[in-house]
């Protein structure tokens, strides 16, 4: 999910200001989640574009992604308020507010959340005792060959 702070510039966010904007966030989007989520499963980066919070949320283990989806979905104007109380309290925020705007008019917005599945990677078979051969060292080894080829 992303949550769009259309008042802000991501520009005039000072270091210490975007990661205390990135804790509020966080902490506040894990107090909307049941019981069981840690911080850990939750991650803010801050994007430019006004200042947007992608948010990410890992489910947890015998949790769906789609499960977890319809959760936040139906809690998306809970979390809007509470990150955004948040957001208003982090230490010189107005730093960061746009021109011709006041740290009154700051609003937040949010997207659904999107469901994105990554499979595992899988592991490469190895014979006892042989190197392993990456896709990075197949490459390095196709183009000294191609080279070794060419010089002569």
């Amino acid at each position: 999910m992303t949550l769009t702070f259309k008042e802000l510039s991501f520009t005039k966010l000072k270091a210490a200001v975007k990661t205390a904007m990135a804790a509020g966030v966080q902490k506040h989007v894990l107090a909307g989640l049941p019981t069981g989520y840690k911080l850990e499963h939750v991650s803010v980066v801050l994007k430019a574009g006004s200042v947007i919070a992608e948010v990410t949320i890992t489910p947890l283990a015998g949790s769906t992604a789609a499960d977890l989806s319809v959760l936040v979905r139906s809690k998306r104007t809970s979390i809007e308020t509470t990150v955004l109380a948040a957001v208003k309290a982090v230490p010189d925020i107005e730093s960061a507010v746009a021109d011709g705007k006041m740290l009154k008019d700051l609003t937040v917005k949010s997207s659904d959340p999107i469901v994105i599945i990554i499979a595992p990677k899988a592991k490469a078979a190895t014979t006892s005792g042989a190197p392993t051969c990456t896709k990075m060292s197949a490459l390095l080894a196709l183009a000294g060959g191609s080279f070794m080829a060419l010089a002569k």
